[in-house]
């Protein structure tokens, strides 16, 4: 575990599907009791909630904490192994889980946009500063001068810290799938992005530019709450 002080803005990225007959139950979960006790918590600044279009998993919610090791703290502990019965059997529920606790390396805009696009990807192996140099420089430049991206950010996963900020109560059917990068798009424009990202995808070489994109899902904020 790291003991140096963190630098970076933590996110607990959650993506995931759920069963149908659940989904009412599910969503007025959030708003009545969810987002009041995680946003109460030491360091955790927003929750942001979003749904898929055209693709899955359905859902993703995202946290943005003032560190990573907010998601380990103490307080955060004490939630997540004393679930109310409600939220037990809610996140047991989930389905198609794709769950990581991640460090935002590097942000491009601070602007907020209606539609995201999230690209799981990879470094390879020994050319991670190649990757994100690739990433910050003409990857993202490229997007910009499409004219409808806000904002672009870098989250690096760490996975020690992803399996300590999950519950040992709340079981799921399955496991939990676990992302290495991620890229969070956001735009105004979500089909001029989807355009201008799939070109920069096709062209990207996973040799010369040490990177390995794999699933790009778009979603639609559905609601943003922020700590008081």
């Amino acid at each position: 575990m790291k003991t140096l002080p963190e630098i970076y803005p933590g996110l607990l990225l959650l993506m995931h599907d759920i069963p149908e007959e659940m989904d009412q139950e599910f969503n007025r979960w959030y708003p009545d009791e969810h987002f009041a006790e995680r946003l109460a918590l030491p360091g955790f600044r927003s929750v942001r909630r979003y749904r898929a279009v055209g693709g899955q998993p359905a859902y993703m919610v995202i946290y943005r904490c003032q560190s990573i090791i907010d998601l380990i703290s103490p307080s955060y502990r004490q939630v997540l192994e004393n679930p109310t019965p409600r939220s037990r059997a809610i996140l047991s529920s989930f389905q198609n889980v794709v769950r990581a606790a991640c460090r935002e390396v590097w942000r491009s805009g601070i602007a907020i946009g209606g539609s995201m696009i999230v690209v799981q990807c990879k470094a390879i192996e020994g050319k991670e500063d190649v990757a994100r140099s690739f990433i910050r420089g003409r990857f993202a430049e490229h997007l910009k001068e499409s004219g409808c991206m806000v904002s672009m950010s870098l989250c690096e996963s760490d996975a020690e810290i992803t399996s300590s900020s999950n519950s040992e109560l709340v079981r799921r059917a399955l496991p939990d799938h676990y992302v290495d990068w991620v890229l969070l798009i956001e735009s105004y424009d979500p089909v001029r992005l989807s355009l201008a990202l799939h070109s920069e995808v096709l062209q990207c070489d996973s040799q010369r530019d040490g990177l390995l994109i794999g699933s790009l899902t778009r979603y639609e904020l559905m609601c943003l709450h922020t700590a008081s």
